[in-house]
């Protein structure tokens, strides 16, 4: 397939609130949405999505009763085929197809379920709670909703998620001939998984003030954890000319890899996210001077933001010097399956104003990490080509490139 994958819709909801605007503004103005926890007792900032109603999005009384996770999932979804102006029902809904991506899913529910079985017996959990806990049941639920018959797949990898499932999405329209896409990834705060990163000592520590995002930074210290979704509506480019949407971009080229390094870690000399990348720019057929903005991962990590920086010293060598980078973490914190997305639309939003978001908290440049971050406010710049790069701990790398329509 040699036609266009062009992006028609988005849909974003987080600790910026709800929409492009809101969060393209929020990522641009250097101001940070992380928080503390007022949901649950914890000691550490998390970036929580603020006065959410499901009932603003979807009127349906049966989605009332889903988890988080699954409600930012379907209201991200409205968002997105709501701006493209779609109509599912005069879509062909066998070559419509439903990719959703998330982390760790219905965290708090399967919370429950295991409380309950502890506290008092297997035979007192709801049953219905089993159904709402798996990990498909935004996916499910979202095409029923929406009458959406072609391939509804799931995806729970990590932090790198939501790209591997715009990449699968990618692969579908050339490979099984879909006409339409709805990518989605979502994710909820729970305080059992935010001991479990606190237990990890994979959080930045509450100390003297000093907790919070510092990707790059020389003294960064960890995530802030974070939730929300997005969602995006990719569609033939025949298709979006025919029902003359408004076009963000189109994808050019995606790459998921691994690095065959070890468990919970990642080899520090970059070879999957390199891999990954590399793949990405050979998909898109573009070489590496092409490159106008890298949106980076950078987790906060010591280790690993010094190896996503090596790699794309390796990569892009001399380019380097001329093509900026920036991470949105230090603003919107790590929102885990929907950070690719995120990354992808701060890209493609930056596309049409010409104002590339700030990396917060970069005040102490790492002499190790060589690389034209955009440090402390936005910068103005014309962008055509995007880089967006996201991967799990575990080894799993995931690089997209989207470019502007013309």
């Amino acid at each position: 397939m040699t036609e266009k994958i062009c992006i028609s819709g988005l849909g974003l909801i987080g600790p910026f609130g709800s929409g492009k605007k809101s969060f393209k503004e929020g990522i641009s103005s250097g101001r940070s949405f992380l928080k503390p926890v007022e949901t649950y007792e914890s000691n550490h900032l998390a970036g929580a999505v603020p006065d959410f109603q499901i009932k603003d999005y979807i009127k349906d009384r049966r989605v009332l009763k889903y988890a988080p996770v699954t409600q930012y999932a379907l209201a991200a979804a409205k968002m997105a085929v709501d701006e493209a102006g779609l109509n599912i029902s005069k879509a062909d809904p066998e070559k419509t197809a439903v990719f959703y991506a998330t982390n760790l899913g219905s965290i708090n529910i399967t919370e429950t379920i295991c409380n309950t079985i502890d506290e008092k017996g297997y035979k007192k959990v709801n049953p219905i709670l089993f159904q709402q806990s798996v990990f498909n049941t935004p996916a499910s639920l979202l095409s029923i909703l929406l009458g959406i018959q072609g391939p509804c797949i799931s995806l729970p990898m990590g932090f790198s998620s939501g790209g591997a499932a715009l990449d699968m999405a990618v692969n579908y329209f050339r490979i099984h001939d879909i006409d339409l896409a709805l990518v989605i990834a979502s994710d909820e705060n729970a305080q059992v998984s935010h001991q479990a990163y606190d237990h990890l000592k994979l959080l930045s520590p509450n100390d003297d003030g000093n907790e919070g995002m510092r990707p790059f930074d020389a003294n960064r210290n960890g995530f802030v954890a974070s939730e929300g979704a997005a969602a995006l509506v990719l569609e033939k480019e025949n298709i979006a000319l025919e029902n003359q949407r408004s076009i963000y971009g189109y994808i050019a080229g995606s790459s998921t890899a691994g690095d065959a390094w070890g468990h919970g870690d990642v080899d520090p000399k970059g070879t999957g996210l390199l891999l990954a990348m590399k793949n990405a720019l050979s998909a898109a057929g573009i070489g590496q001077k092409e490159i106008d903005l890298i949106v980076a991962m950078a987790p906060s990590d010591q280790k690993v933001d010094k190896m996503e920086a090596k790699a794309i010293r390796n990569l892009f060598n001399e380019h380097c010097d001329t093509i900026p980078v920036t991470s949105i973490k230090s603003s919107i914190g790590e929102t885990f399956s929907p950070a690719g997305l995120f990354n992808l639309c701060a890209g493609l939003l930056t596309m049409a104003d010409g104002k590339i978001p700030p990396t917060l908290n970069h005040d102490r440049p790492d002499p190790d990490i060589n690389l034209d971050i955009v440090a402390g406010r936005a910068r103005e710049k014309k962008v055509d080509t995007v880089l967006s790069n996201t991967f799990s701990w575990g080894g799993i790398y995931n690089s997209i490139v989207a470019r502007r329509y013309e």
